[in-house]
């Protein structure tokens, strides 16, 4: 069969605006670029607490421009009814690098829920008060650190708190009658700590927890441990 060449003609020129094409149409078959959900006010106070703690390599994923909701120990929750998302979770756990106290700014993560500063024999110092400045805090484990100081009486304003465990610090003091008035606590471990004096009989449901969340302190007494010594 004999070729057309009017026919080559005609197709090459067409092959060409083909080609000429094809990356526009390729580009706008690509997925669009990844939404970050990262609140800006959030990554502010995250990258400041990075700096608080210097260089530990918990934060290795933790820099600009990425999306704080995805680093690692941090997680995000959506606002109902919005299109906003803000950090509601924060795990600082297992970093013997760690050295500090726990920085006062984390009340600029107002929206948290689960906070948890635990495994962290270098992590030093008092409960900050600015713990208190959290009202949706529900779980909070500052446990198996080398915390010190009594504690502190601004955590009865957590009333959605349902756990807190503070045990194997170096806590002294007693413990607060407030915290068995807690409405929705129902998880409570001081243990293995220096806490002194009788289990308030005023404190709710102090005295019905489980008599291994108050054992191994210095001189604690009372229901659900041993009465006190008269």
């Amino acid at each position: 069969m004999e070729r057309n060449p009017s026919m080559s003609l005609i197709l090459f020129p067409s092959f060409l605006l083909l080609l000429l094409f094809l990356p526009s149409l390729t580009f706008s078959l690509s997925p669009p670029p990844r939404r970050h959900h990262c609140h800006p006010d959030d990554e502010k106070v995250l990258l400041k607490i990075k700096d608080h703690f210097h260089n530990t390599s918990l934060f290795s994923t933790w820099t600009p421009k990425t999306d704080c909701c995805k680093w690692r120990i941090v997680l995000c929750k959506k606002i109902p009814k919005t299109t906003i998302y803000r950090v509601n979770f924060l795990e600082i756990d297992g970093a013997d690098d760690l050295v500090g106290t726990i920085p006062p700014l984390i009340a600029d993560l107002p929206y948290l829920e689960t906070l948890i500063f635990r495994n962290l024999p270098n992590l030093t110092g008092p409960i900050p008060q600015a713990i208190a400045k959290l009202p949706h805090l529900n779980f909070v484990l500052l446990n198996w650190n080398s915390l010190t100081g009594p504690i502190p009486d601004y955590f009865s304003k957590l009333t959605n708190l349902a756990t807190l465990g503070l045990n194997n610090n170096h806590l002294t003091g007693r413990v607060p009658a407030y915290l068995g008035r807690l409405p929705k606590l129902v998880g409570l471990d001081v243990s293995h700590n220096q806490l002194c004096g009788p289990i308030p009989k005023d404190g709710g449901k102090l005295q019905g927890f489980d008599p291994s969340w108050f054992e191994n302190n210095k001189c604690l007494c009372g229901a659900p441990l041993a009465p006190c010594k008269t």
